[in-house]
């Protein structure tokens, strides 16, 4: 039965369409099928400092004088710092007395608890205010809740993200030079993809290669003075933007390229028709995602997009002034 009812709640958060439906829909489904009155979900905060308690179980006030909400840093015992380790663990923590925990050395209404990583957004906590409460049946469906959620919550960012790159896009399609463009470009990337290290390159033909237009503010304190990648400067900018195909390197220090000892470690290059290349990167490496990649070729696609229509405008206003010279000849 109660596997069965824990379908329904599935299904409806599959369906959920913002986060604050999701979470609540995952605390709810914890109340109702498990008895789980003090359970929560706990998403990261942007700062990545702290986590904040988005839906709750109504009985929570009843238990706590304030919303729990767990701090990154707390001394070990401490509610927050259990918190935290299960968040960055890989498996959910059941801990059927926490009165009896020694990990735990802070007073907590809670006794019965189960502690589910939802991915890189939060936590979700199944509590009770008794000890020994969870089945290994609710213990089960706990986890399941969890993994959908986190499901859920992802499918929910990414169809905010693909939102946000297309209002992007039409603010790119109405700008009218190339260097607002870049400027675009790296806002979007930063804002929307959430990556710090950005760098849209034009191709000059006075220069005689791809020249840095626009940069993130996270490239200038990560990378060293950019220069012009030049054909053979062996930069796997200019190999992406000759062969005309997205590159995309989990860690560039294992590539034998210009681009090594930068700092960089993930690296997406997508070359933008022929005017230039869009770079993102991370000093991290293996952070892509496919998610990462398609709306990365969204933006790349819309750039091109812009850019030929400016090419475009530029052409038809330099044949319109040498018409206008000839006419003042004859």
């Amino acid at each position: 039965q109660k596997l069965s009812r824990r379908r329904r709640w599935t299904r409806d958060l599959k369906y959920a369409r913002a986060r604050d439906e999701a979470t609540q829909l995952a605390v709810d489904a914890a109340d109702e099928i498990i008895g789980a009155g003090l359970s929560g979900v706990h998403l990261v905060e942007p700062a990545g400092d702290r986590l904040e308690p988005v839906a709750l179980a109504e009985s929570v006030p009843w238990f706590f004088d304030e919303q729990p909400t767990f701090d990154r840093g707390e001394p070990a015992g401490a509610r927050a710092a259990v918190a935290w380790d299960a968040y960055r663990g890989t498996d959910a923590l059941v801990v059927d007395s926490l009165s009896e925990y020694e990990a735990l050395d802070e007073e907590t209404p809670a006794e019965s608890i189960v502690l589910h990583p939802i991915g890189d957004h939060g936590l979700f906590v199944v509590s009770s205010a008794e000890p020994n409460s969870f089945t290994e049946t609710e213990v089960l469906i706990a986890k399941i809740l969890a993994n959908h959620l986190e499901a859920a919550l992802d499918r929910v960012d990414r169809e905010m993200s693909v939102e946000r790159i297309h209002d992007a896009t039409r603010r790119l399609i109405q700008t009218e030079s190339p260097a607002q463009i870049a400027d675009l470009v790296v806002e979007a990337a930063e804002e929307v993809l959430g990556f710090s290290v950005v760098t849209v390159r034009l191709h000059d033909e006075g220069a005689g290669g791809l020249v840095p237009v626009a940069v993130s503010e996270g490239a200038d304190e990560a990378l060293p003075e950019r220069t012009v990648f030049t054909p053979g400067s062996g930069s796997l900018n200019w190999a992406a933007f000759e062969s005309g195909e997205a590159a995309v390197y989990h860690d560039i220090e294992t590539t034998d390229a210009a681009d090594n000892g930068t700092g960089l470690r993930s690296l997406m290059i997508l070359p933008v028709g022929d005017h230039g290349t869009i770079a993102i990167g991370e000093t991290d490496p293996g952070v892509f995602d496919g998610t990462d990649e398609h709306l990365a070729r969204i933006l790349a696609t819309a750039a091109e997009t812009a850019l030929n229509a400016t090419a475009r405008t530029n052409r038809l206003h330099d044949r319109s002034e040498r018409l206008e010279r000839q006419n003042d000849r004859l």
